[in-house]
């Protein structure tokens, strides 16, 4: 009986284990089918963020594609439209005596003698799209002042005029103008300074050359880009007079040219870049530094108005120590720099109120509007409006003196609005503005 329950035992193991391994492989089924699923989910999502990956790499391959052609075609329009300028300030950068001379004739070879320089210059740079450029001069003078001084040199016959030179010059080419600025007070700078202003903005405009190398009065206009490798890179400066003082300081940061064929090598003897006109002689010994800077009585300016100016400086209870006075030489010009023994720049002593002091440190003012009655800046952020009066402009003149000049203790500028020394006399500040050697200057002057 032993025999028949071992066998029945027998299979009844073989039985679970048969279902054991049918419960596994239904498992294993159901778990593939679930995984299956789930890749098939995931495929479904990746499908989906390909497609709109692919949407979107197509957006912007296009809107790149358009990009590209609206660059090319605005670098098409630029090149298409590139011109190089030429300003030329006519007062302190004269032609040839031998070609004003010649009158009409002269004119017409001074235009064509300049615009070969300048091809000249154009061609000799690396990039040959420049000498393709179109080129425009502006020329600007005071023809009657010019006129004037030609005659007395005797290079223009009592028949003639310089306006036969003009007239040459500037039909020599469509793109030649020779103005007459007016024989107003700086009109000619204004115009230079403005034309290059203009210029040297314009995307169009790929090259300026400038002349005005005897007049130290653009160094502040170029001193500005100095630090501008892409302004100095399209900049030229052309030399015909020696380069006044401050433009040599700077002229290295720019591209320099001779034009030898066009222009004289040294100044006119008597040329007269200012309207002259008659200061009063003061009352007292001698006037403050604040009536200095005010603007000379009467100039005449480019339209033919007169501006007044103060030529006394309200008093104050609450003043500074007595002043070391700075007088005014005849014909409107500023005094003589001081020096002392070791021939450095010492500043003149002021005399304003420390109210005023405290008040303007705060304004956030253009210095060189208030002090120079002038800004340059066509961007300036700071205050302009109606002009200081004269007692507070030397107290202005103190605030700016808060920053060292960049000339230096060698600054000759007499209408220098910046500080040449410390004015705290023991200062041991590490993070002082002004350098080591502007500290303990000598202020006794010789």
């Amino acid at each position: 009986m032993d025999e028949p329950d071992n066998k029945f035992e027998e299979l009844k193991g073989l039985w679970e284990t048969c279902q054991s391994q049918d419960d596994q492989k239904q498992a294993l089924i159901t778990s593939l089918f679930s995984h299956v699923q789930n890749l098939n989910e995931q495929l479904k999502e990746v499908k989906r963020e390909l497609k709109h990956q692919k949407g979107t790499n197509e957006y912007f391959l296009d809107k790149n594609e358009k990009a590209e052609s609206t660059i090319s075609t605005l670098v098409h329009e630029k090149e298409r439209h590139g011109f190089a300028v030429v300003l030329i300030d006519g007062d302190c950068m004269p032609f040839k005596d031998d070609l004003v001379k010649d009158g009409a004739q002269g004119g017409r070879q001074a235009a064509h003698n300049l615009k070969q320089a300048v091809k000249e210059q154009l061609d000799a740079t690396p990039d040959a799209k420049l000498s393709h450029l179109q080129v425009l001069v502006r020329v600007y003078a005071n023809l009657r002042g010019l006129d004037r001084v030609y005659r007395d040199l005797g290079v223009l016959p009592p028949h003639s005029s310089l306006d036969d030179f003009v007239r040459g010059f500037n039909m020599a080419d469509a793109g030649f103008d020779f103005v007459d600025a007016g024989n107003g007070k700086e009109c000619s700078d204004e115009k230079v300074r403005a034309m290059f202003r203009l210029h040297v903005d314009d995307v169009h405009c790929r090259r300026v050359f400038f002349g005005g190398s005897a007049d130290n009065g653009y160094a502040r206009l170029l001193g500005q880009h100095v630090q501008d490798a892409a302004v100095c890179g399209r900049v030229t400066l052309l030399e015909g007079p020696p380069f006044a003082h401050e433009l040599a300081d700077i002229k290295d940061r720019f591209r320099v040219a001779r034009m030898e064929g066009v222009f004289r090598q040294d100044k006119l003897p008597t040329v007269k870049r200012r309207v002259s006109f008659h200061v009063t002689p003061p009352t007292t010994p001698a006037i403050s530094f604040a009536s200095v800077i005010a603007k000379p009585a009467s100039p005449v300016s480019c339209n033919g108005s007169e501006s007044s100016s103060s030529g006394s400086i309200a008093t104050s209870a609450t003043t500074t120590t007595t002043t070391t006075t700075t007088t005014l030489k005849p014909g409107g010009s500023w005094a003589v720099v001081r020096k002392n023994a070791a021939d450095q720049r010492v500043d003149t002593h002021l005399d304003y109120a420390q109210a005023d002091f405290q008040q303007l440190k705060q304004r956030r003012l253009c210095n060189n509007f208030h002090l120079l009655g002038e800004c340059y800046y066509p961007t300036c952020h700071y205050g302009h409006g109606d002009r200081l009066r004269a007692d507070k402009r030397t107290a202005l003149l103190a605030v700016s003196r808060l920053s060292p000049c960049p000339r230096g203790l060698r600054c000759t500028e007499p209408r220098c609005i910046y500080g040449h020394r410390c004015s705290r006399g023991d200062c041991s500040s590490p993070s002082c503005v002004f350098p080591r050697e502007m500290h303990g200057v000598d202020v006794k002057t010789v």
